[in-house]
Formats: C-alpha cells, structure tokens, sequence
C-alpha cells in the first residue's frame, strides 16, 4: 500500500487500513539535522545555551503520521524539506 503524503501537523484522512475518517497522530522524531544544529548552535551560541532550541522546536524534527484507531504507519513528512 502507497503512504500518504502527509504534511508537518496532523491531518483529517480516511485510514486505508480500517477506513475510518481519523485525525492522524503526529509523533515527531528527532534526526541527524537536529542534532547538527544544535551542535552548530552550541559551538556559536553557548553562552546563550542555544543548543537546546533544535529540540524544541518541531521544524528541524521529522514527523511521522499514525492511525489512532488501528495505530498503522501512515507517512512521513521530513524536515530536510524545510530547514530553514
């Protein structure tokens, strides 16, 4: 079965698993681009303990999308579409 293209929040789908009109749930994960820039930040910015801005922050952190009914994959939205 085909993901679904997804974006960066949940979204209102039909599951095509259970097919139930759901809102997906949206579990954000961090990757090596967030880890990069808080190393970046941390080398620049220290003083202003900036390091921990790219874990907070959910642009820099994939998202992947679940049914919360059957709790199937759905998709993925990743953040190197969106770094800046």
């Amino acid at each position: 079965m085909e993901l679904l293209q997804v974006g960066s929040e949940p979204v209102g789908i039909r599951c095509p698993y259970c097919y139930e009109d759901v809102m997906t749930r949206a579990q954000y994960k961090n990757t090596t681009l967030t880890h990069t820039i808080a190393i970046i930040l941390g080398i620049f910015f220290w003083w202003l303990c900036c390091c921990i801005i790219p874990y907070v922050v959910k642009r820099w952190k994939n998202v992947e999308h679940y049914c919360p009914n059957c709790r199937r994959y759905l998709g993925m939205h990743s953040s190197r579409a969106t770094i800046l």
